[in-house]
C-alpha cells in the first residue's frame, strides 16, 4: 500500500513537524502517550476528493485533489506558566496562507481555511481545552503511488 494514501498519518505528521520548527510542540493525537500538562494535539479527518481536478492513470480518472478538516486541540492548566489564548494566537498566526510551511514528500498544500474553534472547561481539572478546525485542499502526485 502506499505511504502516500495515508492523508491522516501525513498531515499530522506534516502538521506537528511545521509546529516544533516554530517552537510549538505538537503531537500527532493517534501517536499520543503520556502527554504533559500542557499539550497539543493535532488530527485531520478527510472529507473526500475534490471534483474540480482529475487525472488520466492507469486508462482510469482518478482524483488527485482532497480536502479534509485539521483539528488542533490546545490544552493548557490555569496554574501553568503557558497561557492558553496566547497559544491559540500563535497556531492561528502560523496557519494563515501566507505562514503555513507545511511540507509532506509528494503533496501540495493548495488551501487553509480557518472554520472555528471551540472551548471547553473543566472546573474539575482546572483546564481548559480549545479546539481549532481548519479546513486543508491538498493534491498529491499520483504518479508517486
Amino acid at each position: 500500500m502506499s505511504e502516500l494514501l495515508q492523508f491522516e498519518r501525513n498531515i499530522e505528521q506534516a502538521t506537528a513537524a511545521f509546529f516544533a520548527e516554530k517552537g510549538i510542540e505538537a503531537t500527532p493525537t493517534r501517536e499520543a502517550t503520556n502527554l504533559g500538562t500542557d499539550s497539543m494535539q493535532v488530527v485531520f479527518d478527510y472529507n473526500g476528493a475534490m471534483e474540480e481536478t482529475r487525472q488520466h492513470r492507469s486508462g482510469a480518472l482518478e482524483y488527485d485533489s482532497h480536502s479534509g478538516v485539521l483539528m488542533i486541540l490546545v490544552m493548557t492548566y490555569r496554574d501553568s506558566p503557558t497561557r492558553h489564548l496566547e497559544r491559540i494566537g500563535k497556531v492561528r498566526q502560523n496557519l494563515l496562507n501566507s505562514n503555513h510551511g507545511l511540507t509532506a514528500a509528494n503533496y501540495k498544500f493548495i488551501d487553509i481555511q480557518p472554520l472555528g474553534s471551540t472551548t471547553n472547561e473543566s472546573e474539575e481539572t482546572n483546564q481548559d481545552t480549545t479546539t481549532l478546525q481548519y479546513e486543508i485542499k491538498f493534491s498529491i502526485n499520483l504518479r508517486s503511488i
